[in-house]
């Protein structure tokens, strides 16, 4: 009996022991810091200002944008309403509320009509993997200023500039540690298909091999 029982007992254990695993380690998320809310959008009316940190969302404490999301969308399934706590540029810590009940998440455009969103900043690279990106110098962290001499604004700009360049050189103008330098990146051609006029179109685009983000990042011990 003992024999019988200890093959799924090691199953149990193994199992348990890398999950223990998968929870510990570092996050790198969007952090939770808000932007104004728009004119006429729910949130609008709590009076969050830029730079505003968004401490917990319905009760639950978060740590970044994914989770801020996250809860959102639980709340949206039942209707309940929104109750957020925050602390303010000067550490005064603040609560407010908004109702759902005209929000439809089947609808695409409901984020927006919420107003919450994090703000943006000049877009900077993150992980970067073997190709174009990493062949011409650019490092993780890098700030994309320029882009053949056109002023960089998002990480959607950026994205759409290289999509459309596939083996055509590109002059990044970038900051580093402080430091203005230049450099050529080549995108890889490669083959995309996407949705046109309901119809999959395969369609020749650039890639070079790079994380965008465009918005400000904390890092932070995973260990629940």
């Amino acid at each position: 009996m003992a024999i019988v029982a200890a093959g799924p007992l090691v199953n149990l254990v193994f199992a348990a022991v890398i999950l223990a695993g998968l929870s510990f380690g570092t996050r790198e998320v969007t952090a939770p810091i808000v932007a104004t809310p728009a004119a006429g959008t729910l949130a609008a009316p709590l009076g969050l200002k830029t730079g505003d940190v968004l401490e917990s969302v319905n009760g639950v404490q978060v740590k970044g944008w994914d989770e801020i999301e996250q809860n959102i969308r639980y709340a949206l399934f039942d209707h309940d309403p929104i109750d957020l706590v925050w602390r303010s540029a000067d550490g005064a810590r603040q609560q407010n509320s908004f109702a759902t009940t005209e929000l439809d998440i089947e609808s695409p455009d409901w984020f927006d009509k919420m107003g919450l969103n994090a703000p943006k900043v000049n877009p900077r690279l993150g992980q970067i993997s073997a190709g174009a990106a990493q062949s011409a110098g650019l490092q993780s962290g890098d700030h994309i200023m320029r882009i053949n001499g056109q002023p960089i604004v998002s990480s959607k700009q950026m994205f759409e500039i290289v999509r459309a360049s596939p083996d055509k050189q590109l002059t990044f103008d970038v900051q580093r540690a402080g430091q203005a330098m230049s450099l050529s990146v080549t995108p890889q051609a490669v083959m995309q298909t996407i949705q046109k006029d309901g119809q999959k179109v395969e369609q020749i685009a650039g890639k070079i091999n790079a994380q965008i983000v465009d918005t400000e990042t904390i890092v932070y011990e995973n260990n629940a």
